[in-house]
């Protein structure tokens, strides 16, 4: 690699954007870089190739990089969620997703299909495991009530129904950061219907 080489922390503050977003431009290979397998100073980035980067129109810009994923912003295309195991391009878009009547119980059984294994009664930690979402997002679950339990010598234990009702809610569909587990499920239900 020849010329001047800079870091990530001088490429973010260079195009003043989030260094979670310019790690994201440089693994997608937005901007050329040579990744190194080491715990500091990972990427090493030509700086003509940032300038090359800067002197694109705007709309060659936007282009590159999908809208919403790196700001809250209200936009008029909703947030998209890539499938399991597609090619790329694969998105459907579950955040605006409404189950209606017949639909909801046939996911609802799709559910109890998968879970048939799956114990009746689950401790918190067992449905992080199940679910991939973290204890402490169960819990705030359990709080505002989306799922119920109930608790036993200071334990909480939710039932698999609970779960699998919370599931099929259009609240869990709008949810924007689901975990792959749940990603998965709602692919295979949408492929299906």
């Amino acid at each position: 690699m020849k010329g001047e080489i800079i870091s990530l922390e001088q490429l973010y503050k260079m195009l003043h954007i989030s260094k979670r977003k310019a790690a994201w431009m440089l693994q997608n290979g937005i901007i050329p870089c040579e990744i190194r397998n080491t715990p500091t100073h990972k990427y090493s980035v030509r700086k003509e190739d940032v300038l090359a980067y800067m002197a694109k129109s705007e709309r060659e810009k936007r282009k590159e990089i999908p809208v919403g994923i790196f700001n809250a912003k209200k936009t008029n295309n909703p947030r998209r969620t890539e499938a399991q195991g597609s090619d790329c391009g694969g998105y459907f878009d579950d955040t605006n997703y409404k189950l209606r009547g017949k639909e909801r119980a046939r996911f609802k059984e799709m559910l109890e299909d998968l879970l048939s294994a799956v114990p009746d009664t689950l401790a918190v930690d067992e449905v992080a495991e199940l679910t991939g979402y973290h204890r402490r997002t169960i819990l705030r679950y359990v709080q505002r009530k989306y799922i119920y339990a109930v608790t036993i010598m200071g334990k909480y234990y939710i039932s698999k129904s609970s779960i699998i009702n919370y599931l099929a809610t259009d609240k869990a569909f709008k949810n924007t950061q689901k975990t792959p587990w749940h990603i998965a499920v709602i692919g295979q239900f949408l492929e299906k219907n």
